[in-house]
């Protein structure tokens, strides 16, 4: 079966969230994932959409002990909605497919501060 969104071969077999939008809405793996990402991003706050790209702002708090995005880089995010947030653990999910751009526009200016 083909995907409905981008006409690619659909796998199946996955068992995750994914897997469950695949199968409800005929998508193949990777229009699935930014799918899912659309709906997940839906007043989340640490969500970041720079130069067409993805990001998703992880724990800044100092206990927390596991790996950073981009090994701890700093970056300072410039909000289209004024805020400003300071991150040393941002975590990429990838270029935004052009079908999905529309869906998925910038929020945000990145500046890196290392």
């Amino acid at each position: 079966m083909n995907c409905t969104n981008c006409g690619k071969l659909q796998e199946q077999g996955y068992k995750s969230s994914i897997g469950q939008i695949m199968t409800a809405k005929g998508l193949c793996f990777r229009c699935a994932f930014w799918t899912e990402r659309i709906e997940l991003d839906q007043d989340n706050p640490d969500a970041v959409v720079a130069n067409g790209k993805h990001y998703i702002i992880g724990d800044e708090h100092p206990s927390y002990k596991g790996a950073r995005g981009y090994g701890g880089e700093h970056f300072r995010i410039f909000f289209q909605d004024g805020r400003v947030v300071d991150s040393t653990n941002l975590w990429m999910q990838g270029e935004i497919p052009e079908s999905f751009r529309p869906l998925m526009p910038d929020n945000a200016r990145l500046e890196t501060l290392n």
